[in-house]
């Protein structure tokens, strides 16, 4: 190896270690929204109730969250009103990154989700939206990166706001062995999610402060169409309120109902080194990933199946040995190369046009397209000129940032891996090649495994090539596992989702490795 590959190497590998946290941040925003708790007794209430909760990983404290809840008349109809505070910030190398939500639902008495507002800053990405439910149909306006975003999500009768799991619970007790489904909305992500409860039996729950208490175990699983499903566990009182619940994979981060004063003391254990906990290791270490042809790997999943959530495409071919095993053979695509696996599909409209976060509409992003050779008319040829362009431009990280929009980064060039791939599929776009973003895992050498990691594919002539501008090596070698796509049309974080899943929970092995 060279002394500039060795150094193009290092710089990506760095990009990929700090990177990491910022995918897990906006993977774990699911688990927060499907946490958030609600005024005890809610239903009930008739002057303002408040509970609070508090997040740990492991011994270190990472937020809080507060809930309040009351009944309200508009217009001679009675309404419940809830509001929801969340704050958690997370650390990666010595760097802070927060989340804060605030939501707002007005439901019916029954729990049903007649409108929200909603206010969520990952970093620096603001995203607010407020909707409404009209013929089973939920209509929500957003705005992310200062720019609308409107979306229509089906919203049937009995669906609850960000308080149904626990007013569910809460107004009527699960017992022993009883089993119940219901269906929730989530703010941010603008999806209807399916939550499957299945209750246990009482046992030995430990709590706060080395308290115990005899609760009814619930094991929680949360569904969205197009997604696996995120498992947690609970353990709810006699009564049905919900006093602790831990998440089944990602960083096992666990929720207590706990007291204001508690909730908003600073915390005193050492920190969650988010970096070290997200690492998937790998043996035996492939000896050249990111220029092997083709690498065969042996996939193990706990408590899921890796076929199911490692899509098949000419360039990553799954196929399943088990219910939690599988084989992906991963694949360096090339305009030339003999196309094997699924057929790939076709680029949509949303994998050509701007969008909020993909801006290949504005004025500085089509002026640095224009300048990367610009009498180039070979596709191919202008995609890998602007992934090493991204590579070569872009200047120290700014590490405090969540995703941070093409437009903005073609002004700081600032940003990990993140803000890599929506710039080069803003200027990709700009050239006319339909261009979309990629999430999933990529070996680095540093790590001593696979990091969660974000780059590109853009489409040329008949199918979808990856680019990965943090190493800029025209195209990827087999050292990419590819977990979701998305070409970012909604500015929702959705398809991060994938990510939440496998964190945690993911055993890899090299079984060939071709050159």
């Amino acid at each position: 190896m060279s002394g500039r590959q060795r150094i193009i190497r290092d710089t990506a590998d760095s990009i990929v270690r700090r990177a990491q946290a910022t995918i897990y941040l906006l993977a774990l925003a699911w688990f927060v929204l499907l946490s958030a708790g609600c005024a005890e007794n809610a239903a009930r209430a008739e002057a303002p109730t408040e509970v609070w909760d508090v997040f740990y990983i492991g011994e270190a404290k990472v937020g809080h969250a507060r809930s309040q809840s009351q009944k309200v008349e508009e217009e001679g109809r009675k309404l419940e009103r809830v509001d929801n505070t969340t704050q958690l910030t997370l650390d990666r190398l010595g760097q802070s990154v927060t989340i804060e939500m605030q939501v707002t639902n007005f439901e019916a008495p029954n729990g049903d989700l007649l409108r929200f507002d909603s206010n969520v800053k990952l970093a620096n990405m603001p995203m607010t939206a407020k909707g409404y439910v009209a013929d089973g149909k939920l209509n929500v306006e957003g705005r992310v990166q200062g720019q609308a975003v409107k979306t229509i999500v089906d919203c049937p009768a009995g669906t609850g706001g960000i308080d149904a799991v626990e007013r569910s619970l809460s107004s009527k007790p699960l017992k022993p062995g009883e089993k119940r489904q219901l269906k929730m909305f989530l703010p941010m992500f603008n999806v209807v999610a399916d939550v499957i409860l299945t209750a246990g039996d009482f046992e030995d729950t430990g709590l706060l402060e080395g308290k115990n208490a005899r609760l009814l175990k619930i094991d929680n699983e949360a569904v969205v169409p197009g997604q696996g499903p995120i498992r947690s566990t609970a353990w709810t009182d006699q009564q049905g309120t919900l006093l602790k619940s831990v998440e089944r994979g990602g960083m096992g981060v666990t929720t207590y109902r706990t007291s204001r004063e508690n909730a908003l003391r600073e915390g005193s254990g050492a920190k969650a080194d988010l970096i070290n906990l997200s690492i998937v290791k790998i043996m035996p270490a492939p000896r050249d990933p990111h220029r092997a042809k083709k690498i065969v790997y042996r996939v193990k999943l706990a408590d899921g199946n890796p076929a199911k959530v490692f899509p098949s495409s000419p360039s990553q071919i799954v196929k399943s040995l088990g219910p939690e095993e599988a084989e992906i053979t991963a694949v360096a695509i090339r305009p030339e190369s003999e196309l094997a696996g699924a057929k790939p599909s076709p680029p949509t409209d949303g994998d050509r046009k701007p969008n909020v976060l993909i801006q290949s509409d504005d004025a500085k992003v089509v002026e640095l397209a224009g300048q990367v050779v610009p009498k180039e008319t070979d596709p191919w040829k202008v995609a890998v000129a602007l992934e090493r362009h991204v590579r070569d431009s872009m200047k120290t990280a700014d590490f405090s940032q969540a995703l941070a929009s093409a437009a903005e980064v073609a002004r700081n060039r600032r940003g990990d891996c993140t803000e890599y791939a929506v710039l080069l599929a803003a200027l990709a776009r700009a050239r006319g090649i339909a261009a979309r973003v990629v999430v999933g895992l990529v070996y680095a050498p540093s790590l001593g495994g696979f990091g969660f990691h974000m780059w590109d594919e853009v489409w040329i002539k008949d199918r979808w090539i990856a680019l990965d501008a943090t190493r800029a090596q025209g195209g990827i070698g087999g050292g990419h596992l590819k977990l979701s796509d998305a070409n970012l049309a909604d500015g929702s974080p959705t398809s991060f989702l994938p990510v939440y899943q496998v964190m945690g929970k993911l055993k890899v092995n090299v079984i060939s490795e071709e050159p």
